[in-house]
């Protein structure tokens, strides 16, 4: 199963390739069901592209195709398809891949991505995270947050509060509802953006082949 990306243009397919943790097919529609794994013919030739970066060869990949009881020109059809879309759509030297000219190409076309993943995981960890507001540190999760939002919308002040300690605070006011949720809200979009522009920045280092950058800050990060 996946997720239509009809109509994406080659830049926006090339950020999902280097920006999600599912893997895309060929039309940047993000396989969902799939992940990393065959599930046969139709998952084998969907994400092809992935296996040729990793190192498959042409004669290993027609070779598992021919086992799927794919014709010998359906095969070579949808090999070069691959081809095609790893040079000219994700931008991506497959045979310097392949014949080593170059270390960093490898590590930048295949590592990058759990770079990226990374500081997905990280900025979920983070927004979900136990906050500061004045002299009480609240629960910021996604049940405290769903349930700040349905007092502010039915305009009704909880009973009481509690702290991320369990203490209670009461009474508990709908402004205060209110200011917990803003700051929630803002740390939320700070972080956002934060993780976004180091998303931009490893993106570019890995178009430009940049290793040195690229190890420099995942090392900074401690990713």
């Amino acid at each position: 199963m996946s997720a239509t990306g009809e109509g994406l243009t080659k830049e926006e397919i090339r950020r999902r390739y280097f920006a999600h943790d599912l893997p895309i097919d060929r039309h940047g529609n993000y396989m969902e069901k799939i992940g990393s794994e065959d599930h046969g013919r139709t998952g084998f030739c969907a994400l092809l592209h992935y296996k040729l970066i990793d190192g498959m060869s042409d004669r290993e990949a027609l070779e598992q195709m021919r086992n799927y009881d794919m014709s010998e020109i359906e095969a070579r059809f949808t090999l070069q398809k691959a081809k095609d879309f790893v040079n000219d759509t994700l931008g991506i030297d497959l045979e310097e891949i392949r014949t080593g000219l170059r270390s960093t190409v490898r590590y930048i076309f295949t590592d990058v991505q759990k770079i990226l993943s990374a500081l997905e995981f990280r900025y979920q960890d983070a927004r979900y995270a136990e906050i500061q507001v004045g002299d009480f540190t609240f629960q910021a999760d996604e049940k405290s947050q769903v349930a700040l939002s349905r007092y502010i919308q039915s305009e009704t002040a909880p009973a009481y509060w509690l702290t991320a300690n369990n203490t209670r605070i009461e009474p508990f006011t709908l402004e205060q509802c209110k200011t917990l949720l803003a700051a929630i809200v803002e740390r939320d979009q700070r972080l956002h953006h934060a993780m976004s522009e180091q998303k931009r920045e490893v993106r570019a280092w890995a178009e430009a082949r940049d290793y040195d950058s690229i190890k420099a800050f995942a090392l900074e990060q401690g990713l």
